[in-house]
């Protein structure tokens, strides 16, 4: 029962792979230099640079939150207080997470894995 969608279908599809095939070649195997950063990331951006745009995304959230208790607070000094401690521990955490990369980073020369992350 041989019909033309038989005979066109297998070229078909050999043709589609041998050229999915040239498109990609050796897509599964890890090449010679990839960091540790890319393998996690498809090494279009490092794991240092995806955990500051989060930190950072946090911080402006938190400051914002914190701006917006403030307005909201009319007056009352508990949330005043409330507020205040919410900037405050904003900028702490962006502080802590600037000098944690510098020491990290710091490290990492100093022994030979600058190039890990």
């Amino acid at each position: 029962n041989m019909n033309i969608f038989n005979l066109l279908v297998p070229n078909a599809h050999a043709t589609i792979m041998d050229d999915i095939r040239q498109a990609q070649p050796d897509s599964y195997i890890i090449q010679p230099g990839t960091t540790l950063a890319s393998l996690f990331t498809g090494g279009g951006i490092n794991l240092i640079t995806l955990a500051f745009v989060i930190i950072g995304l946090l911080f402006m959230w938190n400051i914002i939150m914190a701006g917006w208790d403030y307005m909201m607070s009319s007056g009352d000094p508990k949330k005043v207080s409330s507020a205040s401690t919410r900037f405050l521990n904003g900028f702490m955490g962006i502080a802590i997470a600037f000098f944690a990369f510098l020491i990290v980073n710091i490290i990492t020369s100093m022994i030979g894995l600058g190039s890990l992350i």
